[in-house]
């Protein structure tokens, strides 16, 4: 569970999170494997995070290195925790989609999204300014971490922002998408299974923003 967990997470996290929230409710003697399951997926996030980050602008992949290791390590404990005896118990479970995470057809899906909301949050920037930027990243948040990531590394990479600013508006996409994927786990899964992702969210995005704060 935890390793189709992560491999969940390279083709969404999000959808990991419902798809486990499904689960859990419609077994709940699987409620601790499956959050585990769907705290595992945020590796992939992490991973991508960088991976996006970086092919954009090293330089902010640099300033991020610290907090985006934090932030891995702490999403391996806390799956871990949520549910140790599933590491320690053989079970019979089966893997949470069919998907693979490297189809061809989900890379230009993910591609599209990063274009769609690189464009659109580089026309609004040009008619407000970089002060919307922190703005656009609540929204574009929402839809996907690694789309506003981009943008702002694209934007560090050109000089248009600074990298105290650049990390600050990443910080915000993470924290918003961590928000939206708590109120995903509440309402699709049970209360065990919601209050075990929000809890890992919670400390996972804490320490990723501290560390951002600290680095800023």
């Amino acid at each position: 569970m935890a390793i189709a967990g992560v491999a969940g997470g390279f083709v969404s996290s999000t959808a990991t999170v419902l798809t486990m929230a499904d689960r859990a409710k419609a077994d709940p003697t699987r409620t601790a494997s499956a959050a585990s399951a769907a705290i595992m997926s945020n590796v992939g996030t992490v991973i991508q995070l960088a991976v996006v980050v970086g092919s954009l602008s090293r330089r902010l992949l640099e300033h991020m290195a610290i907090p985006l290791i934090v932030a891995g390590v702490i999403t391996v404990l806390a799956g871990f925790l949520a549910s140790w005896r599933s590491y320690v118990t053989p079970g019979e479970d089966s893997p949470i989609s069919e998907k693979h995470p490297f189809k061809p057809a989900t890379v230009l899906q993910f591609v599209a999204l990063l274009a769609a909301v690189m464009l659109v949050i580089a026309i609004i920037r040009s008619h407000l300014g970089n002060a919307s930027l922190p703005w656009m990243m609540v929204l574009s948040g929402l839809a996907d971490v690694h789309a506003a990531a981009a943008a702002v590394a694209q934007a560090a990479a050109t000089h248009q922002i600074d990298m105290g600013r650049a990390m600050f508006c990443v910080a915000i996409a993470v924290v918003v998408n961590g928000i939206w994927k708590c109120a995903v786990a509440f309402v699709r899964g049970d209360h065990a299974y919601g209050f075990r992702v929000a809890l890992a969210l919670l400390c996972i995005n804490g320490g990723f923003g501290f560390t951002i704060w600290l680095g800023a």
